[in-house]
């Protein structure tokens, strides 16, 4: 689904997103899961509370850990270099 839609920021795209404590897990994709589909690439994985990750077309669910809740900023960039990134900090 669309949960959390991004919007155009720059060259990339960008959001928040409020998140209880505990672990999550979730892809970046477009609406219809055609065009752009992006998950956690083999290998790669974020520090607890935020930090940037490497993203693979295909990849598997993102997972993410938090500590406590919290609102979180998702930036999703580098898209057109084919090598994507997201970056993922506490919004505030």
């Amino acid at each position: 689904g669309t949960a959390t839609p991004l919007r155009r920021e720059g060259a990339g795209y960008a959001g928040e997103v409020t998140l209880p404590a505990g672990r999550h897990e979730f892809k970046l994709a477009t609406a219809d899961w055609d065009y752009l589909a992006l998950g956690q690439g083999a290998g790669a994985g974020l520090k607890a509370n935020g930090g940037t990750l490497k993203l693979d077309p295909g990849g598997g669910n993102v997972v993410f850990e938090t500590a406590a809740p919290g609102t979180w900023r998702l930036v999703l960039d580098r898209l057109a270099t084919g090598r994507p990134r997201l970056v993922i900090t506490p919004d505030g």
